[in-house]
C-alpha cells in the first residue's frame, strides 16, 4: 500500500481509482474493489465528458441502455462477458457506443454498435443527444460494480465470439504448434513497462523445432532477426480469428492478452511490477478473469531478466 499512499499525496483525485487497483488485486473484497472503481470517472485521464449529465442505469431497472466505451480495447473486450447479464436483467436489446475496432467483437454478444470514439468530448452535440435520450447509460467498466460482483467467483465466464470459438476447438486437434507473439502496447498507451524492443523480445521467438512464432503486434517494429513481418490488424475480430489458429500466446499485457484469455488459448502474460485489477498481486497467481492466463511478472520497471524465465517456460512445455 505504499505505493498507493504515495501516489495519493501526489494526486489527490486518482487516489480511490488506486485503491481500488489494490483491493481488486490483493483481496476478495470486490464489492468494495468496484465500489472505489467507480472513483475513476473523475480522473482526468479517464472521464467522459458530458457522460456525468447523462440518466445512469442502477443495474436493476427494466430500461433500455447505453453502454458506453472508455480505456483500452482490451478493457471493452474483459467487460464484453457482462452485456448477456445486461440484457438478461432489462429484457432489452442494449446500445454499445465504442470505437469502430470493436463492432463485430460487441456485436457477437447481442448488443446494437453504435461507432463513437472514445476520445469524443461530450454527448451533448448532434445525433448523440437525439440517439441517447431514451436511453440509461453505463459506463462500461462500471458493469462488475452494477451486478454486485462481490468475489472472483462471481465473474461471468469470458465471452468470445461463437464462430471464433469454434474454430480455436478446430485447432486443438491439430498436433502442429503454432505461438503467437506480442511485444508491445500501442503508441497511444504511454506506460513503458509494456513494451518490449523487438531486439529484447528476439530471445523468446528463437528458433524452436517444430515451432511457428506468429506476430501478433499490429504495426509493430520487428526488427531484423524477426521470422515474420510487420503485421496489421483491421479490428479485434480480425485479430482474434489469428488468435484463434495458435496454440500458445506469448504477450505483453494488452488488447492481445485479453483476446487469447477470451479465447481459453493457454496465454503468458508478462505483468509490470506494480497492482493492476486485471491480475492478481503480489506474485504470480494469475487472473480471476481468464483461466488460461498464466502471469510472469518483471522485478522491477525495466526487467528485462523476466524474458529468461519465459523461454524457459516456453522449451519446458513444447
Amino acid at each position: 500500500m505504499r505505493t498507493f499512499a504515495a501516489a495519493r499525496l501526489r494526486s489527490p483525485a486518482n487516489a480511490g481509482a488506486l485503491q481500488a487497483h489494490a483491493v481488486l488485486a490483493a483481496t476478495d473484497d470486490w464489492r468494495r474493489g468496484w465500489s472505489l472503481h467507480e472513483s475513476r470517472r473523475y480522473s482526468p485521464a479517464v472521464a467522459l465528458g458530458g457522460i456525468e449529465a447523462a440518466p445512469r442505469w442502477n443495474g436493476t431497472e427494466a430500461a433500455a441502455v447505453a453502454i458506453v466505451d472508455e480505456q483500452g480495447l482490451g478493457d471493452a473486450v474483459l467487460m464484453a462477458r457482462w452485456i448477456p447479464w445486461v440484457i438478461a436483467s432489462t429484457g432489452r436489446t442494449p446500445r454499445f457506443y465504442g470505437r469502430a475496432a470493436l463492432r463485430r467483437w460487441i456485436e457477437a454478444t447481442g448488443c446494437e454498435f453504435v461507432e463513437r470514439p472514445v476520445s469524443r468530448s461530450s454527448f451533448d452535440d448532434g445525433a448523440d443527444a437525439r440517439e441517447i435520450a431514451e436511453w440509461k447509460v453505463a459506463l462500461a467498466m462500471s458493469l462488475p460494480n452494477l451486478a454486485q460482483c462481490s468475489t472472483p467467483s462471481d465473474v461471468p465466464a469470458p465471452f468470445a465470439p461463437r464462430a471464433l470459438l469454434d474454430a480455436r476447438a478446430s485447432r486443438v486437434a491439430d498436433h502442429s504448434r503454432r505461438v503467437g507473439v506480442c511485444w508491445t502496447s500501442t503508441g497511444a498507451n504511454l506506460n513503458k513497462q509494456l513494451r518490449f524492443s523487438p531486439e529484447q523480445f528476439a530471445e523468446i521467438w528463437c528458433p524452436l523445432d517444430g515451432v511457428e512464432f506468429v506476430n501478433l503486434a499490429h504495426d509493430a517494429r520487428v526488427g531484423t532477426s524477426a521470422p515474420f513481418g510487420i503485421r496489421r490488424f483491421a479490428d479485434v475480430y480480425e485479430t482474434g480469428e489469428v488468435l484463434a489458429s495458435l496454440d500458445l500466446v506469448i504477450t505483453v499485457d494488452t488488447l492481445v492478452a485479453h483476446l487469447a484469455g477470451s479465447l481459453g488459448i493457454p496465454t503468458v502474460v508478462i505483468a509490470p511490477t506494480y497492482y493492476d485489477w486485471r491480475y492478481r498481486w503480489p506474485g504470480e497467481r494469475g487472473s480471476a478473469f481468464y483461466p488460461s492466463v498464466r502471469v510472469f511478472r518483471q522485478a522491477y520497471g525495466d526487467d528485462v531478466t523476466v524474458l529468461s524465465r519465459v523461454r524457459e517456460h516456453l522449451v519446458s512445455i513444447l
